[in-house]
């Protein structure tokens, strides 16, 4: 089996739980790559493609949010991500695939994660993950990357 893990991150945060289902993943005996989404991925050749974004204004990070971190001095934004990959990638010869995001644990906060498994289009199981990051600067907590290790290496036994 091999993973492809499509990222999109402002603070490095979710590139950091990325890199960390990856290695669970490795843990589990999936080869897996990490690649951002503004590099524009193919997805040939996977068995299982895994999405991760931030949680923006409570979805999926979009131009207009991106612009407003910049703007507010807030980290460097990629100029695209896992929104616009998602809308020209054709997901349809991916078996399986599953998305994550990283959210400010509050009520609130909304999931880019949801918006992500809405956007692949997919009947079936898409598996889903929130990871918390708090603080000012946001960072991860203690044992939330062994979160994301743990559940890169559930993935390939869930389908």
């Amino acid at each position: 089996m091999r993973a492809l893990i499509v990222v999109e991150s402002v603070f490095g945060n979710t590139r950091k739980v990325a890199a960390a289902i990856a290695e669970g993943l490795a843990s589990a005996g999936v080869g897996a790559v990490v690649e951002p989404a503004d590099r524009s991925p193919s997805v040939a050749g996977f068995d299982l493609v895994v999405v991760g974004a931030p949680t923006h204004l409570r979805g999926l990070p979009s131009a207009r949010s991106r612009e407003q971190t910049a703007a507010r001095g807030l980290g460097t934004p990629p100029p695209s991500g896992v929104r616009e990959w998602l809308d020209e990638t054709d997901l349809t010869p991916v078996p399986h695939l599953a998305a994550f995001d990283t959210v400010v644990q509050s009520r609130w906060a909304g999931s880019a994660a949801k918006v992500i498994r809405r956007k692949m289009r997919r009947r079936g199981r898409v598996r889903t993950m929130s990871f918390v990051v708090q603080g000012k600067p946001v960072a991860i907590p203690d044992g939330e990357l062994e979160n994301a290790r743990t559940w890169g290496a559930s993935l390939p036994g869930m389908y």
